[in-house]
């Protein structure tokens, strides 16, 4: 499952920005579209770097709000879960919220204010980047082919609906709802 995603999150690095290029969209546009899109982080900053550094940088934004709002959802979920599965003493305490998830609001947060000296600033975008590049590298480096085959297509098709699914739906609120 996870390699059709990775295939799937690849594909959408290379073609997406072509349409956002084709729609001629503003980095704001452009970047949500990318960063509310693809499934993978790495790829999803691939092609908003891609696009442009300001496309990247809403792209980054947008992907990784979508992976912190994850915590919060999976919470409601596990309470819903609880609720019906009558979760009585004995159940384990789940995680918190991820260390990344926090870092990252931390980090935005101070980074907001602007007291991180520029040559830190470039430093951090420069580590960042080579970092998105080993991340993109492992992640093609651990998806072998062979695994892919041997599931068959029925994963694949549901992998491929959903990313046509936020796909659209992205590229419908890129169009209609930004400015």
């Amino acid at each position: 499952m996870l390699v059709g995603i990775s295939a799937m999150s690849a594909s959408a690095m290379m073609l997406y920005p072509l349409v956002a290029h084709a729609f001629h969209m503003s980095d704001l546009k452009a970047g949500f579209l990318l960063g509310a899109s693809i499934h993978d982080v790495a790829q999803a900053l691939g092609a908003g770097y891609s696009y442009s550094d300001g496309a990247g940088a809403i792209a980054a934004i947008v992907k990784l709000t979508r992976v912190a709002l994850l915590a919060p959802v999976l919470a409601v979920v596990a309470m819903g879960l609880a609720r019906w599965g009558g979760g009585g003493e004995g159940h384990a305490k789940g995680p918190g919220v991820p260390w990344f998830v926090i870092g990252f609001f931390v980090l935005a947060g101070i980074n907001s204010f602007g007291v991180i000296p520029a040559v830190v600033a470039t430093g951090a975008e420069r580590v960042a980047a080579a970092m998105l590049a080993a991340a993109v590298t492992a992640t093609a480096i651990r998806s072998p082919l062979s695994q892919l085959l041997e599931a068959g297509p029925k994963p694949l098709l549901v992998i491929l609906a959903a990313t046509l699914v936020a796909f659209g739906l992205a590229l419908a609120a890129a169009l209609l709802l930004i400015g």
